[in-house]
C-alpha cells in the first residue's frame, strides 16, 4: 500500500494550510468528520470498525506529517442511529467534510436547517459507504466505491447465477425495513429481473430496530417456494435469519453484500448457524492476507494505530480505502490551489480519479464517473472461516469481472439531493 507517500511534512517544499471558513475557523488544523453510529442504541457498536479505522489511518498518516504538514484532526461524529441531525450539527461546525465513515440511514443528513443539513452548511463527504439514494447521488460526495441509483452490478447476481442456475430460478430478497434500504432492495430486484433463467420473488422485509421473530420470517421464505435469497442487513442478523431456515430444513443458496463479510456474522448466532452462507464481495481477502499485500498492511496499522479492541472488517477496507482517496484528492487540490484547501476543489480533484483500487484492498472502481463495480470475490463461511472460493485459488485473478457487469434499471428508486 502505497498511500502513505501521498502523507508528508510538506508538498513540493510548501505547507499546506486550509480555507478556516470552511473548518471550523481553524486553518492550521484540518478538522475531518467522522461518521459512526457506535452507541446506537438498537445496535451498539454498529459501525465501529469505520471509527476505529478512520482515527488508525489519521494517526498514521500523521506520523508520516500530515498533508503536506497540515495535521488531521478527527471529530467524532456518531448519529447513534437515530439521531444523525444531532451528530451533523456538530459535522457543520466543526469539520471541513466528512471522511470514511458512514451512516446507515445517511439520507438523515439532509435535514432543511442550515445549521445541520449537509448542503446548508455546504460540506463534502468521501464516505466508506453511500447507503440510501438520496447521499449517494448528491452533489459534494465523492464515493470510493460508488453505490449508483440505475446503474446496478450484476456481478454478484451473475456469480450466483453461474454457479447456482437452477436455485436462482426463484429468487427473493430479505431487506430490513429502513427507508434509506428499500430503495437498494427495490433496485436489486430489477437486476435480477434482467438475467435470463432468474424469477424476482416477491421480497420479505424484517424489523430493523424493533424486535423480529426469525422463525415467522423463515416460514414465510420457505412458503413462499424461494430457492435461493439473498440477505440484506447487518452481521448480527444473518445467522438468526440462516440458522431458522436450517432447522425447516430449507436447502438452498443464501448469499450477502460485502458488508455481510464481518467476523460477527459467523460469531452473533454461531458457525454452525451460518455453515454455507456465501458473500459476494468487492473487498478482497482480509482475513487470511498474503505477507506484504494491502490487507496485511491494513491489519497492521490498525493494530498499531488504532484501539486495544479495534475491529477488522470489510467496512475497515473501504475506509481505508476512501480515507486515502480524500488525502490524494487533497494533495491534487493543494498543489494546484496555491497550497490551500477548500472544500470544491477537493471534490473536483476527487471527481477526476476514473480508476480506483483503494492501495489494492478493493477491486477496481471509478469514483470520478461514477460507475458501479463490475468485479467481485466469492467467500463461503466454512467450519467457521471465510474462505475465498472464487476465483480458485490457483487462478491467477483476483476477482471476477463480467462485461459488461452493469445494466441500468428503470424505476422510482429515489434520487441524489443536489
Amino acid at each position: 500500500m502505497c498511500i502513505r507517500d501521498r502523507c508528508s511534512p510538506d508538498l513540493d517544499g510548501q505547507t499546506v494550510t486550509v480555507e478556516a471558513s470552511e473548518n471550523g475557523g481553524s486553518a492550521d488544523v484540518l478538522n475531518l468528520g467522522l461518521a459512526n453510529e457506535r452507541t446506537n442504541q438498537f445496535r451498539p457498536g454498529l459501525l465501529k470498525e469505520v471509527f476505529d479505522a478512520g482515527n488508525a489511518f489519521a494517526a498514521w498518516c500523521n506520523e508520516a506529517g500530515g498533508i503536506g504538514g497540515l495535521e488531521l484532526n478527527m471529530v467524532d461524529i456518531d448519529g447513534k442511529g437515530i439521531d444523525v441531525a444531532s451528530a451533523m450539527v456538530t459535522a457543520c461546525e466543526q469539520t471541513f467534510g466528512l471522511v470514511a465513515g458512514g451512516f446507515v440511514q445517511d439520507n438523515l443528513v439532509f435535514t432543511d436547517d442550515p445549521t445541520s443539513d449537509f448542503h446548508g452548511c455546504g460540506l463534502i463527504a468521501f464516505p466508506a459507504f453511500a447507503a440510501s439514494p438520496e447521499f449517494s447521488g448528491a452533489n459534494g460526495v465523492v464515493q470510493n466505491i460508488p453505490n449508483v441509483t440505475g446503474d446496478r452490478s450484476t456481478a454478484s447476481l451473475e456469480t450466483i447465477q453461474r454457479e447456482w442456475p437452477d436455485e436462482m430460478e426463484n429468487f427473493l430478497i430479505v431487506y430490513p425495513d429502513l427507508p434509506s434500504l428499500e430503495p437498494q432492495t427495490r433496485q436489486i430486484e430489477a437486476t435480477a429481473a434482467t438475467l435470463d433463467g432468474v424469477s424476482v420473488l416477491d421480497s420479505i422485509s424484517y424489523d430493523a430496530l424493533g424486535s423480529t421473530d426469525w422463525n415467522i420470517v423463515a416460514q414465510n421464505v420457505v412458503s413462499s417456494g424461494a430457492t435461493a435469497v439473498q440477505f440484506v442487513g447487518e452481521p448480527t442478523n444473518i445467522g438468526l435469519l440462516h440458522g431458522k431456515l436450517q432447522e425447516q430444513n430449507w436447502d438452498g443458496v443464501f448469499f450477502a453484500d460485502a458488508n455481510l463479510y464481518d467476523e460477527l456474522s459467523i460469531t452473533s448466532a454461531g458457525p454452525e448457524a451460518v455453515e454455507g452462507v456465501l458473500i459476494a464481495s468487492v473487498i478482497g481477502n482480509y482475513t487470511s492476507p498474503e505477507d506484504g499485500s494491502a490487507a496485511a498492511q491494513m491489519a497492521d496499522i490498525l493494530d498499531t494505530y488504532g484501539p486495544n479492541d479495534a475491529k477488522l472488517a470489510a467496512f475497515t477496507a473501504q475506509s481505508f480505502s476512501a480515507f486515502a482517496l480524500f488525502v490524494q484528492s487533497a494533495n491534487e487540490c493543494a498543489a494546484a490551489n496555491d497550497y490551500v484547501l477548500t472544500r470544491q476543489c477537493v471534490v473536483e480533484a476527487g471527481l477526476e480519479v476514473d480508476e480506483w483500487d483503494g492501495g489494492g484492498l478493493h477491486a477496481p472502481t471509478e469514483p470520478g464517473t461514477p460507475l458501479t463495480n463490475t468485479c467481485v470475490v466469492l467467500i463461503a463461511i466454512r467450519n467457521g472461516e471465510f474462505e475465498v472460493t472464487l476465483p480458485e485459488p490457483d487462478e491467477d485473478e483476483d476477482y471476477l469481472c463480467f462485461d459488461p457487469g452493469h445494466v441500468e434499471v428503470d424505476g422510482d428508486f429515489g434520487e441524489g439531493v443536489v
